[in-house]
């Protein structure tokens, strides 16, 4: 035997006997799981920010020690004292936080990971290769002058372009998101009016 809605209805309005207490409770149920997704697209945009503010931040420090290891190793082919150790301080410096940043390579958009890894002259082999050229000259008694024009020439239309790139890329990726988060959250908010 089918029962019929009016038979439900009746039954049920033996346990619950004002029918708009029902329909309130799903209304306030309805818009609790509203208010839950619009905290979690909240959460996800600021975590979004979060991450690849560090990720630009990071790399746009990998720039700078690029930058840094260069002026030591010109320094260093003029002869001035302590250039070899704040070099070589340098390019310990960059490896680490290199290190740290790579660490973290599995959460990198795609796009960011081919700029890295791409071979030939992804980012990974540039810096890798800065640093053992650079070691090279920093552990010469008396450093070659073109071996310097070599690496700044390398570095300066290469890397640094490489590492710029990924800058760039990060902030656009970021922007991506950003602005995907919050159309779905405008949209989650049209809709929550026109319910």
């Amino acid at each position: 035997m089918i029962a019929s809605f009016s038979s439900i209805e009746k039954s049920l309005s033996h346990y619950v006997p004002n029918t708009s207490w029902v329909r309130i409770t799903v209304v306030l149920v309805f818009l609790f799981l509203l208010v839950g997704l619009e905290l979690l697209l909240l959460n996800l945009a600021g975590r979004a920010n979060h991450d690849y503010g560090l990720w630009i931040n990071e790399s746009g420090r990998q720039r700078m020690w690029s930058q840094r290891i260069l002026r030591y190793l010109a320094q260093d082919v003029q002869g001035i004292p302590g250039s070899k150790e704040a070099g070589r301080l340098s390019i310990r410096s960059m490896q680490e936080q290199y290190e740290s940043l790579i660490s973290k390579k599995d959460s990198f958009p795609e796009s960011v990971k081919r700029l890295y890894f791409e071979q030939p002259g992804g980012a990974d082999e540039l810096v890798n290769r800065l640093w053992i050229e650079s070691e090279k000259v920093f552990s010469s008694d008396s450093p070659n002058p073109a071996i310097l024009k070599d690496i700044l020439r390398e570095v300066d239309q290469k890397t640094l372009a490489k590492l710029d790139s990924i800058v760039a890329t990060f902030q656009k990726e970021a922007e991506t998101e950003i602005r995907q988060l919050v159309l779905t959250q405008i949209g989650l908010k049209c809709f929550t009016i026109l319910t």
